[in-house]
């Protein structure tokens, strides 16, 4: 069995007043990622610097093992060496960047799912259909508490 070290996401959010910043340098790393794999899905991570506001200052993108257009996951072992990566770099894990190629910036059933798995983790969803871009950041912080939505400047 995988075990994650907790002290991973000690950083990762507990409170209600959430924003995301993310600069267009940063953003364009994403959006450079969706392109090259368009139209199928793809994800990554975000880290950065947490301090009343979660700022993105790097993205790592994972390998869609999926390999399709409406869904996608990564190897865990990936995510965790990106993440300890990022750690020894000084930046604190964020969460996850994922593209849909559907139009729709809404978690889907599968994405809330596994928000569940990591509650307080920050899912920045960008949807790219033919070059339209829309894009919102959602979390679950705990399992009796919605979804929620967050703001990004």
């Amino acid at each position: 069995m995988f075990r994650i070290n907790s002290s991973i996401f000690s950083d990762i959010l507990t409170e209600k007043n959430i924003v995301l910043k993310i600069d267009s340098m940063i953003f364009e790393k994403i959006l450079k990622h969706i392109r090259e794999e368009y139209p199928n899905e793809v994800c990554g991570i975000m880290v950065g610097d947490i301090d009343g506001l979660y700022i993105v200052r790097e993205v790592y993108g994972l390998e869609n093992i999926l390999g399709v257009k409406y869904r996608f996951w990564f190897d865990v072992h990936e995510w965790i060496e990106k993440i300890t990566y990022a750690r020894e770099r000084g930046y604190k894990y964020i969460g996850v960047y994922h593209s849909h190629s559907n139009g729709s910036i809404l978690p889907s059933l599968s994405d809330s799912e596994r928000m569940l798995e990591c509650p307080g983790e920050i899912w920045l969803i960008v949807s790219f259909s033919y070059g339209n871009i829309r894009y919102a950041a959602w979390t679950i912080l705990g399992y009796e508490l919605g979804l929620t939505k967050i703001n990004i400047v």
